[in-house]
Order: C-alpha cells, then structure tokens, then sequence
C-alpha cells in the first residue's frame, strides 16, 4: 500500500494540523472576545459583578493556561466600596489530558497581588456572603472540578467592622490553598504582617456538607521563630466559632523556650464560643511550660462583649501562688537589685 493511500498518514497530518494550531491559536484568536462570556460566567458562580479590565490570554497547548489581567469582583448593593476584589493576575492552569476525558482538573491558579475587603455593615452583615446562581447551584459541573492548589503572593487583607469602628490590616500576604476539590478538605499555610510584625500560619478545613458545621484547624505564630504559637481546633458555623483554644510558647531546637523574660513561659487552655458580638472563655487552664513543675496556676472562665468598648468579665482562681514557680531571670535580677517597685509595676 502506498504511503499516501494509509489511514495512519492521513491521522498523522490531522494530528500534527492540530499540533499546529494549538500553538498557533494565541496568535490568531481575539481571546478578548470572550470576556463577556467570562464575565457572565463568574458573575452566575459568585452572584456578583465580576470585570476584567485587562487583557485576556490563552494557550492551548501543551498544557492550557488562561491569564486575566486586572480582575475584580463586586461587593454586594448598599456598601460604599464598589469592590470586593481586585488582583492583578490570575493565571490558571489545566490538565489537557483531564480535558480530553470530560472531566476539568485545574492544577495550579496563581493571583498576583490580591486585595480582599472583608466588611460586616452597620446591620451585621458580612460582605463575604456570596449567592451564586440557581443554575450553578443546580448544575453538577463543579462536582467535576479538581483543583490541586491556588498560590497568593504579595496579597493584602483588610478587615472592618462598621458597627465597632473596627479596622486590622493584613499585609504581604503569601500563601498556597490545596484540596482534593472544592469541597475540601482544604489545607493551606502562609504568611503576612500584622501591624509591622512578620507571622506565619497554617490551617485546615473538614469536607463542606449542606446545613453541618465546617471543622477548622488554625496555627499563628511569629516568622522569628519566638514567643508563642497560638492553635485554634474547632468548628464553625455561620456567624460563629466553637472549640479549643491553646497557646504554648515557642521552643528552640532544642525543645527549650525562653526564660530570660519577666516571668517563665506559661501555658493557656481554654474552651473558646465565639461570635462577631462576644468570646466566651469556659475551663481555662494557666500552667508553666516547665513539664518538671506540674500544677495550675490559674483556672475559670472569661467572657468579652464585643461593642464598640470592649467589656470583659472573670472568675479566676488560683489553686497556688508560687511566685518562685513563674518568676524568671528578669524578676531576679530586679530583686536582686533592689527593684521590687518596678517588679510590682
């Protein structure tokens, strides 16, 4: 059989024309005409505006990628700040070989200087509340959707709080977010500045379930590697946080911590019920870290109203008083010099 008269030769020039075109399509396709469908389509998933205002870029081949420049999402009717937000880039990146199977495994999506306004008005509500669609919610395409991981770098975070006047600020915020899909269980660590202090964090999420609370575990602790680390294991549900609170001090390499500060490093338990208008505090638990010297020094339960003052009530006890337990190289050298005023103080 001559070459030319093969089936295999004409899938091989069919193979190779769109080998071709695939590479080419960046080049030769106005992918800026589908920013519209793009923009539909992100408004139907999140129930917002979504606008793309910079150039759009795709490449086929050999693995797909969409890059958007300057994408922002809307807050919702009513709030003075037009945008939710915004990112520089967003560079998404797909599996081609999932693709050819029917189904969509985003391996990677990269947001280039994200900014996020998170916002609970004058009424209580929480600008973070997203409504999609009834067909999306009806639709079983994102049960399809595997997605191995989303990077932020240089992102920035602001919090406020209309009703408390309250406003934080989370800055050069870098962190990798990774599930087995969208419903999780996700993990993800990070870190950012709060107020001029560098932190790290890590945190984890259960599987999300209609109408069951979210597990979620939560690690902060500073980037110079001192101090203390605080843990967060629990569960949320709208509006509230519930489980165990605990903070221990940092150790070295050697599994020691610090004792050349005022007093030794301690450790805090407690069962935590949180909510945007009060902290309640039940079973505390303050120990020294000291493992050799057993023994609480304080224990009961707390309680903060969260208003524009912030009031707080206790009921502490103390089994002991050992203040030789808990002094540490600092209080001695006061002593020493003479200087229990200043100790006092």
């Amino acid at each position: 059989m001559k070459v030319w008269k093969s089936p295999v030769f004409y899938f091989g020039i069919v193979l190779v024309l769109v080998v071709v075109s695939a590479m080419l399509a960046p080049f030769v396709v106005d992918w800026g005409s589908y920013r519209a469908g793009l923009e539909a389509y992100g408004e139907k998933l999140t129930g917002r505006k979504v606008e793309i205002a910079g150039p759009i870029g795709v490449r086929l081949f050999p693995w797909p990628r969409l890059t958007a420049h300057d994408v922002r999402i809307a807050n919702p009717e009513g709030l003075q700040e037009k945008w939710f937000a915004t990112a520089d880039q967003i560079v998404v990146r797909m599996n081609l070989g999932a693709l050819l199977n029917g189904s969509i495994q985003v391996e990677s999506i990269n947001i280039d200087s994200p900014r996020v306004k998170l916002q609970r008005s004058l009424e209580g509500v929480g600008n973070w509340n997203f409504e999609p669609s009834e067909n999306v919610r009806n639709s079983l395409l994102l049960e399809h959707v595997k997605l191995d991981q989303i990077t932020l770098s240089a992102g920035t975070l602001q919090l406020s709080d209309d009703r408390r006047s309250s406003r934080a600020e989370l800055k050069n915020m870098n962190a990798t977010f990774s599930a087995l899909n969208l419903a999780g269980p996700w993990r993800s660590f990070g870190s950012f500045d709060y107020d001029g202090v560098p932190l790290v964090f890590s945190a984890s999420t259960g599987t999300w379930e209609k109408d069951e609370p979210l597990g979620l575990g939560l690690r902060v602790s500073s980037q110079e590697n001192s101090g203390y680390s605080y843990f967060l294991d629990g569960k949320s549900e709208v509006g509230s946080i519930e489980g165990l609170l605990r903070m221990t001090p940092i150790a070295d390499s050697e599994g020691k911590s610090d004792s050349e500060g005022q007093f030794r490093p301690i450790t805090f338990k407690s069962k935590i019920k949180a909510s945007f208008e009060k902290v309640d505090l039940n079973e505390i638990e303050i120990r020294p870290a000291d493992a050799a010297d057993q023994g609480t020094l304080l224990s009961g339960n707390a309680s903060f109203t969260l208003d524009k003052q912030v009031k707080a009530t206790a009921d502490i006890s103390a089994p002991r008083a050992d203040f030789d337990a808990i002094a540490g190289a600092g209080s001695r050298r006061l002593l020493r010099d003479g200087g229990g005023l200043a100790l006092v103080n």
